[in-house]
């Protein structure tokens, strides 16, 4: 985090506006070690929020990318296309008494999401490596993820279909679920066309 903020400083880091799609130089599949470096690269503009959002000038918000980390047990109804995240807030499985989710920020955001049917970008972070093969020559390729045993991997634009609140834990404090299916984009019918041009603060 440090050496990311020197390479800030010395005004390296790059696609620094936030935008709603794909962004400059990074493709689908591409693989970083740490959190930091999705921001350098203008991926997920934030080191420890799941949910980055922008403002448009008329004051709505809009996500625009996601971490999908799997701190708040977002496995259920996955598939290879398809899965569900839980919003933005305290985590129920954690503390002894956690406060309710509010549909407030990076929530709100995922929400408006929705309702405008525009895209958000998603990085799983990733565990699933071989741990025998984790050996200092190949770390040092960089083929295996970090030294912590996972990686984070870019896996392109997904739109969210349905979102809803529900009870959770032993507390059952609220949280807030939203289902992404991940964009085809060689059908016709999902035009990107533009949507780099739609940026906010």
């Amino acid at each position: 985090m440090r050496a990311a903020r020197v390479l800030e400083q010395l005004g390296k880091w790059v696609n620094t506006t936030k935008e709603i799609g794909h962004v400059s130089g990074v493709k689908v599949g591409d693989e970083f070690h740490w959190r930091c470096e999705l921001s350098i690269a203008g991926l997920h503009r934030d080191f420890q929020k799941g949910i980055v959002y922008m403002k448009l000038i008329n004051g709505q918000s809009l996500a625009t990318s996601i971490v999908d980390s799997g701190r708040y047990d977002n496995v259920e109804g996955n598939t290879p296309n398809t899965f569900t995240y839980c919003g933005q807030g305290e985590n129920p499985n954690f503390g002894r008494k956690p406060k309710d989710q509010k549909l407030v920020g990076g929530n709100l955001a995922l929400k408006n999401s929705f309702v405008s049917k525009m895209p958000v970008r998603v990085i799983r972070k990733v565990y699933n490596f071989d741990d025998s093969k984790r050996d200092s020559e190949s770390m040092a390729a960089g083929s295996e993820g970090n030294v912590c045993g996972y990686k984070f991997v870019y896996d392109g634009l997904y739109q969210v279909t349905k979102y809803w609140p529900e009870r959770k834990g032993a507390s059952g404090a609220k949280v807030y679920r939203f289902l992404l299916k991940k964009i085809d984009e060689k059908e016709p019918e999902h035009d990107l066309g533009g949507m780099k041009q739609i940026r906010g603060w």
